[in-house]
């Protein structure tokens, strides 16, 4: 699918951001991924469900790699949330939440696209279709999903609507919570943006997700090591869980989707009022 569909971006005019417009996002994993201490059992080989009771996320950190905080790359910048070890030693994420693709079925059939995206997946038809909200899937079977998605060729609006209101159903629960749990000392995205790490981990079994602060009310996010965002329509999507996000903590949040670096990466600017 060409590049060529990316959104437009529409934010405020910003030093830091271009001032083309852009479209608000979506929210985060509510799905619960069991402690990070619990025992674990090692993903299957072949391309199948694992209960998320037995199969928590791997850890993403390469084994005896250190963990030291990964440095700004600009003066001025701020990390906030750091990548779990230097980059080049990021495990690639082979398991994906199927609470994420549950939900986006659902709306996929709510807004009247089921019936094409039925025709457009190529792979692992049965096993998507198959799948329980809170165990983990293969990545293969996310990739084969929102390729197919990725194939409706829908307008960047209706990308980014469909994914806020994933993230909303996805991670409804645990925002909201966050959200009441702040409200006496004042909500702003800075509440939720420490926890992106946590978030992240509840949705992917590797990878590794950073939050830089770039301004008072600006923030880097950058993700790496998920082939997903490799699909257009993914980082669509993952632009509306970003700005689905921002609604519950500002009034007016912009997202602007920026080059990626290489393949499994993608970096966003958050902005708001």
């Amino acid at each position: 699918m060409a590049e060529s569909r990316r959104a437009p971006s529409t934010a405020p005019p910003s030093p830091t951001a271009p001032s083309s417009p852009s479209v608000p996002p979506a929210s985060r994993p509510s799905l619960r991924a069991p402690p990070s201490g619990a025992p674990s059992t090692a993903p299957p080989s072949s391309v199948s469900q694992t209960r998320a009771s037995v199969a928590p996320p791997r850890d993403s950190v390469a084994p005896g790699a250190p963990r030291p905080v990964t440095p700004s790359t600009r003066p001025g910048d701020e990390l906030v949330v750091a990548l779990p070890c230097p980059r080049e030693q990021v495990l690639p994420a082979t398991l994906f939440r199927s609470t994420w693709i549950v939900s986006s079925l659902q709306l996929l059939r709510e807004r009247g696209h089921f019936a094409r995206y039925d025709g457009l997946v190529v792979s692992h038809r049965n096993e998507i279709l198959k799948y329980i909200a809170g165990t983990w899937l293969d990545i293969e079977l996310a990739h084969s999903h929102y390729a197919a998605c990725d194939a409706l060729d829908l307008p960047i609006e209706e990308q980014l609507a469909m994914g806020r209101a994933v993230g909303g159903r996805a991670q409804g629960t645990i925002l909201q919570t966050t959200v009441k749990a702040a409200r006496g000392a004042g909500v702003t995205p800075w509440t939720i943006l420490p926890q992106f790490d946590r978030l992240w981990r509840r949705g992917a079994n590797g990878g590794g997700i950073s939050v830089t602060k770039t301004g008072p009310k600006e923030a880097r996010v950058e993700v790496i090591g998920c082939a997903l965002f490799d699909i257009l329509y993914f980082r669509n999507a993952f632009r509306g869980v970003l700005l689905g996000i921002g609604d519950m903590f500002c009034r007016s949040p912009y997202v602007h989707d920026l080059s990626k670096r290489c393949s499994g990466e993608a970096s966003f600017q958050l902005q708001w009022v």
